[in-house]
């Protein structure tokens, strides 16, 4: 067996594991299909992206519902539907929907969107850990539903990746 890592997002996942170009893959938020079977594996706090100078910068955590009245910057439904979807179901949760300012390609635009020209965003909180961050900062978000990390197979998918993904640790999700 070997492992070849490669990095892909969302449908881009989903489609490379039902053409059989990946054999297991770790996705945010995974959306349902019938030749496809998630397991959790792992929940991740989720923290704001906000720019150095902005008035909640320093605070260790924040409520969602502190940056109802903000502008978001986030990377686009069709990069990763599950991980948007989630966004703005927390953010309903929280009692607004969120105003979008601009979609942008990935966490990389997103961060330099924010530290050039403000707003915020949101992700998980390992997407901070050992980045240089710029003129943003990372926020933990104290009151959401953490992100949940599934791995994700084929439904009829060989004995060894089966063993593979059996091995990795389930964890309960609400």
């Amino acid at each position: 067996m070997r492992l070849d890592p490669i990095e892909l997002y969302g449908p881009l996942a989903h489609q490379a594991l039902l053409d059989g170009e990946i054999d297991l893959g770790l996705i945010w938020f995974p959306a349902a299909h019938p030749d496809l079977a998630a397991t959790a594996v792992a929940e991740r706090a989720f923290v704001s992206v906000l720019h150095r100078d902005h008035p909640l910068a320093d605070q260790n955590e924040v409520a969602l519902a502190d940056l109802a009245e903000e502008e978001f910057v986030l990377s686009p439904r069709t990069q990763n539907p599950g991980f948007y979807d989630a966004i703005n179901e927390r953010c309903t949760t929280a009692g607004f929907t969120p105003s979008i300012r601009q979609h942008v390609g990935g966490f990389r635009s997103v961060r330099t969107i924010i530290g050039t020209a403000g707003g915020v965003g949101m992700t998980t909180e390992t997407s901070t850990t050992d980045v240089d961050l710029g003129n943003t900062v990372a926020v933990r978000l104290n009151d959401v539903a953490p992100a949940i990390l599934s791995a994700v197979i084929r439904t009829d998918a060989p004995p060894t990746v089966r063993e593979v993904a059996s091995m990795l640790p389930a964890i309960s999700t609400p």
